[in-house]
């Protein structure tokens, strides 16, 4: 009866020491916050016109160019922050046929993942409201 209780005690132990704690937390210095991103009509790029002449191109449509905006954590502290003129963002632009696609490259391009909790303003041209409606350019937010 002993052991049973012992093996019982011990089971109930590693049950608590597995189910504590947050597992899938991240240090907010590894993640991309976005604080912005602005939408208009893709243009190819110098370098996707060299690609596509050669020969390697594929059924893509490229249809949004997306610039995203990040905070650099490190730098956007209160009074210890290095220096007043450091910039406490940074700005990726990507292309794409959809904004969940254009996410998808810049977090292969990245080390950190992209995450949108924070993301505060969302500006779209007027022209690339024209060629695409604004609940399929919304749906992925």
């Amino acid at each position: 009866m002993n052991r049973f209780r012992g093996l019982l005690g011990l089971m109930a132990l590693l049950m608590c020491c597995t189910l504590s704690g947050c597992w899938s937390s991240s240090p907010v210095e590894d993640l991309n916050l976005e604080t912005g991103i602005a939408l208009d009509i893709a243009e190819e790029s110098s370098q996707e016109k060299q690609i596509n002449q050669e020969g390697g191109d594929y059924p893509k449509k490229e249809l949004i160019t997306g610039t995203f905006q990040f905070v650099i954590p490190e730098e956007s502290g209160g009074s210890n922050s290095s220096s007043p003129q450091a910039k406490k963002f940074f700005n990726i632009t990507e292309t794409g046929d959809s904004v969940f696609e254009m996410i998808r490259e810049i977090s292969l391009r990245t080390n950190r993942p992209p995450i949108g909790q924070h993301l505060k303003t969302i500006i779209i041209s007027s022209s690339l409201l024209r060629k695409i409606p604004l609940y399929e350019l919304l749906d992925f937010f």
